[in-house]
């Protein structure tokens, strides 16, 4: 690969199949390729029929490679996203198909002559970054959660269901964890708690549960990005900084509601300003790479 401060990179992005996941995903890889870089997008045959639509101007940096899923049982024959699914108990199989279908699909692209300089995932794609790693490439968590959201559950060791921060039980999430520094009144009230707990803490039909999966691949990754910014939490971001030991990037797309809408509409409806997040988040990448580059991707950077 050559030197990143006088080229492009090629990141590699794995988005859930999601909705949600996808189309955010996806306006990411067309910013990052208007910054001169190359991104390649995997997807599905039917999801990316459905939503991802590359600009003409943008086609050649943007690559979508469709993944063909492997049937799997219980799942619908055309289940290729969440909201293909009439039942969330099927959720843990959609996890399952993707799994074994996007794991092959990126050691491919890793094994290729001209490997990608950055792998960009979502948190369903846990294996991610230790497949990345083996082939000396980096690896980047993007979670679409906030920073406050983040922060709640905890470091990496706790979504993976170790350490004194574990959620073990539903009671446990309708407490403000004490390694918050400041007064805020997060937390899940009890129905919601025992609502979202066991599809979330426990080990699933496809071995591992829904916080493991963002654990992992928070634990793994070299930089985690949020999308979020800091004129929104930044008391968030630096607690999240701090229990991750990483650096946490910022980046948000997403449209601005309730009593706030109007102070906040200048910073999210600032194309400029996002544009301004995603160089940062790029220089990160690069500035990481460069120091790096003599050896394969190996443990963390610690946040200064």
């Amino acid at each position: 690969m050559e030197d990143m401060n006088s080229s492009s990179m090629h990141i590699v992005m794995l988005p859930w199949l999601a909705f949600g996941h996808i189309l955010p995903f996806t306006e990411l890889a067309k910013r990052i390729a208007r910054q001169g870089h190359r991104v390649t997008l995997f997807s599905t045959p039917r999801n990316t029929r459905r939503l991802i639509d590359i600009p003409r101007d943008l086609a050649g940096l943007i690559r979508v490679v469709d993944v063909v899923l492997p049937r799997v049982e219980h799942l619908p024959e055309d289940a290729e996203a969440s909201i293909d699914l009439p039942s969330n108990d099927l959720r843990p199989y959609l996890r399952q198909t993707y799994d074994a279908a996007f794991t092959a699909a990126l050691s491919d692209i890793l094994q290729a002559p001209s490997r990608p300089d950055w792998v960009i995932t979502d948190y369903a794609a846990h294996w991610a970054p230790e497949a990345a790693a083996r082939h000396g490439v980096p690896c980047a968590y993007l979670s679409l959660y906030s920073a406050a959201v983040l922060s709640f559950f905890g470091p990496a060791e706790a979504l993976m269901g170790r350490g004194e921060h574990a959620k073990t039980s539903p009671e446990q999430l309708t407490e403000v964890p004490d390694f918050v520094p400041f007064p805020t009144t997060i937390a899940y009230r009890g129905h919601e708690a025992r609502q979202m707990f066991r599809p979330a803490a426990i080990q699933d039909a496809s071995g591992v549960s829904e916080l493991y999966r963002s654990g992992k691949s928070i634990d793994a990754s070299q930089i985690v990005g949020i999308r979020s910014s800091r004129e929104l939490e930044p008391e968030w971001l630096q607690l999240l900084g701090e229990l991750y030991r990483k650096p946490v990037m910022v980046d948000d797309e997403s449209e601005v509601f309730g009593v706030k809408a109007k102070e906040l509409a200048s910073v999210f409806g600032d194309d400029e300003l996002n544009d301004q997040y995603v160089r940062d988040f790029l220089r990160c990448l690069s500035e990481y790479y460069s120091r790096h580059q003599s050896g394969p991707a190996q443990g963390s950077t610690v946040l200064e």
